[in-house]
């Protein structure tokens, strides 16, 4: 159902992103960071009317009111990445003296934005943007950096298992997709891995992952045959 959820949208929305000139990486980051919701896709698109390549969908932010539109602003300048030309004249003039540091960070936050922002402001802004700013966005970056190496670790252990047992396995999003597209597998935030295998080996594999330590989180109780069986047929997924 998941991959689904991403491949049945990413196919529908592909020739209007084209139309418009976004680069694919749009499409596959607001499909990954909205988890197929077709009303994330639909404000981006209003969003994507005046910017080139975003790298998040805006979600309900958590705030009693609302952020500026200088917040806003510095948010969609600081979340692309590449920045070209102009994006980084734009990021520079974005980071005014009287931006409201505390809602930028919030929606930062909320967006999973830290390693990308970080990167544009210590790289393009770091004499513009206030140091314990940069400060606290190095130490969250980093801790993302830290928890992405540990998840390569995880996928490299549990992709020889499976090897070793033939066990066909696809990695999707996550580390490996930050990677590909941005050429760094931290630049994008991630705390789990999502992995594709096929409904015959699941049995297997489950077993597999139990045997080396891992622990099932859902359902957390032990399972009849027949509710095992609901349960595949209800979500397809083991966490």
């Amino acid at each position: 159902d998941q991959y689904i959820a991403i491949v049945l949208p990413g196919r529908m929305f592909k020739g209007a992103f084209q139309k418009r000139g976004l680069a694919p990486v749009v499409l596959s980051r607001s499909l990954g960071a909205g988890d197929g919701d077709f009303r994330a896709l639909r404000r981006l698109h209003l969003l994507a009317q005046r910017h080139r390549a975003l790298a998040f969908v805006l979600r309900p932010a958590r705030h009693a009111q609302a952020p500026s539109p200088a917040v806003l602003r510095l948010l969609l300048a600081s979340a692309l990445h590449p920045l070209q030309g102009a994006e980084v004249e734009r990021l520079a003039a974005g980071c005014r003296p009287d931006i409201d540091w505390q809602a930028y960070l919030a929606l930062v936050e909320r967006h999973h934005l830290v390693p990308t922002v970080y990167r544009n402001l210590s790289t393009h802004a770091a004499v513009l943007a206030p140091q314990p700013v940069l400060a606290g966005l190095k130490e969250r970056a980093e801790q993302n950096r830290r928890r992405i190496l540990q998840l390569l670790v995880e996928l490299g252990q549990i992709s020889r298992w499976f090897e070793q047992h033939g066990i066909l396995v696809c990695t999707l999003k996550g580390p490996l997709l930050s990677q590909r597209l941005f050429g760094d597998a931290s630049l994008r935030f991630s705390t789990d891995l999502d992995l594709l295998i096929h409904i015959e080996t699941l049995d297997q594999a489950e077993a597999l992952l139990l045997e080396h330590g891992c622990q099932r989180v859902t359902p957390a109780v032990p399972l009849t045959p027949r509710q095992r069986q609901a349960f595949q047929q209800e979500w397809y997924n083991n966490t």
